[in-house]
């Protein structure tokens, strides 16, 4: 079947996002039972920027779930106003989630790429 498109105008690489401030929603967090690096357990984050020129873009993170790393998932469910209990939350409940991230520009493989380095709620 043939499929209409028209890629004349397309990039076909990533460019990364200007370093700034951006409102956020969460589209994605899934765990992922471990990292290629280390072998442990860690969450994978994807993020919409939802306004401004950028709208639609997405930003990705991965952050570990060991006890010496866990305060950026906490920064992160505290920007989103999301509660938790003692034995944890449900990742599933993320999506739909709002905040604002401080994102810098950094290289991955030797390309362009963004980092997200800063969580804060939408005021």
């Amino acid at each position: 079947m043939r499929v209409e498109v028209k890629l004349d105008e397309v990039s076909s690489s990533f460019e990364p996002v200007p370093a700034d401030t951006y409102n956020v929603r969460v589209d994605k967090c899934k765990q992922i039972a471990e990292s290629k690096a280390s072998g442990k357990p860690m969450l994978h984050w994807e993020f919409l920027i939802t306004e401004g020129d950028f709208e639609g873009q997405r930003l990705f993170l991965d952050t570990s779930l060991q006890p010496q790393a866990m305060f950026k998932v906490k920064q992160i469910l505290e920007a989103c106003k999301f509660e938790w209990d003692e034995d944890g939350f449900d990742d599933t409940d993320l999506p739909g989630a709002e905040l604002q991230v401080g994102v810098e520009l950094s290289e991955w493989n030797s390309k362009p790429s963004n980092k997200v380095v800063e969580f804060m709620p939408i005021e």
